[in-house]
């Protein structure tokens, strides 16, 4: 009860999100492009940019900079919204949602880790010792050991915890005091003893997870900028949306010294696909039925990479003022955020998608 008063958790969201669609949607939605293995199904009308979508069970989470919002997915094609939380405090902002056991894990831009419930109800609000600490991304690897990582200063850092009934213990850290550029941790990812951090500022680097000293830079020669929003491991396969630098394939058989495989750059993308306006990687995720690669564009709309093959793009759809940040994979289905980014029409929310 001490916490009732930092967070609201209202059952009311409808004057927020929304099934309804505005005249405007309903005249871009006339205008996709494309697509045969994708179909557009519905939209879930937001008033907030959706940053990350996290499916769990019959569950879709919903996260923007100052609230969480917990959707049904009892009817796959049509979520619906249960409930929100949110904070009082109108500087802080939220990273990313990671899901374990029965618990969300959400770092905030002051120093702190909030966990709550499925239910979005506060269990704990964990302290990490240092205000200053701007925690960006959660992830707790295969022995239960707590990695965050953020920036200081616009100095990107990571740093180890144990987590126990008594909170949380910090182990060490890491600072990125090698770049003279402002750098922040945007994902972490794990493959047996390493752990693969994106990076802001178009870096990549593994880290053993017993030493952190112990770490090795990825040869990126790309030379567009990349924002390194997230990486997924698949086998010994690492998928990196880096946003205008291409959805990125690395071999990870030796995690330890992870190497490019291919680049999937804008101009190969239109080179398969010339009518396309093009894509920037926002966000990936893994449909395991069926193999693809399926891919929030931040240019216009969705794709899918065969994942045996990921310059090999499937499908695309495009839609004119869909600039989507986030996606989600469940079943058959994709769930992608689009953020409007101040476009005409206010198109911001989720977008239903189904793989054919």
């Amino acid at each position: 009860m001490k916490y009732l008063s930092l967070f609201v958790v209202s059952f009311a969201a409808l004057f927020i999100i929304s099934n309804e669609y505005s005249n405007a949607q309903d005249e871009v939605l006339t205008t996709a492009m494309h697509g045969s293995k994708i179909q557009y199904l519905t939209s879930v009308g937001m008033e907030v940019s959706p940053q990350q979508l996290v499916g769990k069970g019959d569950f879709l989470y919903v996260k923007t900079n100052k609230k969480i919002f917990q959707m049904s997915l009892a009817n796959l094609e049509a979520p619906k919204t249960l409930r929100e939380f949110a904070t009082y405090k109108t500087d802080l902002t939220f990273g990313k949602i990671f899901l374990y056991k029965n618990s969300l894990f959400i770092p905030t831009n002051q120093g702190s880790l909030y966990e709550l419930d499925e239910n979005l109800k506060v269990k704990t609000i964990h302290d990490l010792k240092n205000p200053n600490f701007d925690a960006s991304v959660v992830f707790i690897d295969d022995f239960s050991k707590v990695w965050i990582g953020g920036n200081i200063d616009k100095k990107a850092h990571l740093v180890s915890y144990n987590l126990s009934a008594l909170g949380l213990k910090e182990i060490t850290h890491w600072t990125d005091y090698q770049s003279s550029e402002a750098s922040n941790i945007e994902a972490i990812a794990e493959k047996e003893d390493c752990l693969l951090v994106s990076m802001l500022n178009n870096k990549m680097i593994s880290f053993s997870k017993k030493d952190l000293k112990k770490n090795h830079y990825l040869n990126n020669s790309s030379t567009t900028s990349g924002l390194g929003y997230g990486v997924i491991i698949n086998g010994n396969h690492a998928f990196w949306a880096n946003c205008a630098a291409g959805l990125t394939t690395i071999d990870i058989a030796n995690p330890a010294k992870p190497q490019i495989k291919h680049i999937l750059s804008n101009t190969q993308f239109r080179k398969q696909h010339p009518n396309a306006k093009g894509t920037n990687v926002c966000d990936i995720a893994y449909n395991k039925n069926k193999n693809y690669i399926c891919v929030a564009n931040g240019w216009q709309g969705v794709f899918i990479a065969d994942a045996a093959d990921p310059n090999n793009v499937i499908d695309y759809l495009q839609f004119p003022e869909f600039n989507n940040h986030c996606i989600e994979t469940i079943d058959n289905y994709l769930y992608v955020g689009n953020i409007s980014a101040g476009k005409n029409g206010n198109l911001k929310g989720v977008k239903v998608f189904k793989l054919n």
